[in-house]
């Protein structure tokens, strides 16, 4: 199962570049895709990085976004192609 923070570090090219943008140190960035009972954060970046991270990656040319940082599955929000129509 991927998580939102695993999708964002593979988006961001590793646990490394992720560390080095959030200023701390490559362990917490790997706790964040832990789950919460093993001590990590549940899969969720927490927000305090978030602004970092959509800063450094767009100084580094990386398409982050801060819809990324949401799970269109748990929100439930649906995507464009499974809204409904409107009768025309």
């Amino acid at each position: 199962m991927s998580s939102v923070a695993a999708s964002i570090i593979a988006k961001c090219n590793g646990h490394a570049v992720v560390a080095d943008i959030c200023g701390v140190h490559v362990t917490r960035v790997y706790r964040w895709t832990y789950p919460v009972e093993k001590g990590g954060s549940g899969g969720l970046i927490p927000s305090r990085h978030q602004a970092l991270l959509l800063k450094g990656a767009r100084e580094r040319g990386i398409d982050l976004r801060p819809e990324d940082f949401f799970d269109p599955a748990s929100s439930g929000l649906a995507a464009a192609s499974e809204l409904p129509r409107s009768a025309a």
